[in-house]
């Protein structure tokens, strides 16, 4: 006969505790992992949206002529020379699930060459909103052509 000193392993009782333990932790944890991954997305989508915001406008004063900033219909947002809409010099690329892109007003976004935004607007606003609602963010263009971003976007 076998001592029991000389057994290895777990018992029933002691994995099956191990596993309720891990299903209450899952069950803690994925609901903030959800919403850090939302969170996430739309940060990044924020950011693409400066980015190629500022990238448009630095190349105006580059090339010295007008550059335009246009949605597209996947949500991409693309950059062409204003004289020449067949020249394209950037595309973001398709929006992330959940989440959407307008702007207000719904017109291109154009600047001219001094880096300044074309047009009689004083501002020009491009909303990213995510259809769970967990965060929302305005990018705002001056006249200037500076970006500013603020949380929460009154049109999503």
């Amino acid at each position: 006969m076998r001592s029991l000193a000389h057994q290895r392993g777990f018992t029933l009782i002691e994995l099956m505790v191990v596993i309720a333990l891990v299903a209450i932790t899952a069950t803690i944890a994925v609901p903030g992992f959800n919403r850090m991954i939302e969170s996430n997305r739309m940060t990044a989508t924020t950011n693409s949206v400066i980015g190629t915001l500022n990238f448009a406008r630095s190349e105006a004063v580059r090339r010295g002529e007008p550059v335009l900033v246009t949605l597209a219909g996947n949500g991409s947002v693309q950059v062409y020379v204003a004289a020449d809409l067949n020249t394209l010099l950037r595309e973001t690329g398709a929006l992330p699930n959940g989440v959407s892109l307008s702007r207000d007003p719904d017109a291109d976004t154009v600047f001219r060459g001094n880096g300044m935004m074309q047009g009689n607007q004083v501002r020009r606003h491009y909303d990213i909103c995510s259809n769970n609602g967990v965060s929302d963010a305005r990018v705002t263009v001056n006249v200037g052509g500076q970006t500013s971003v603020n949380q929460g976007a009154p049109n999503c």
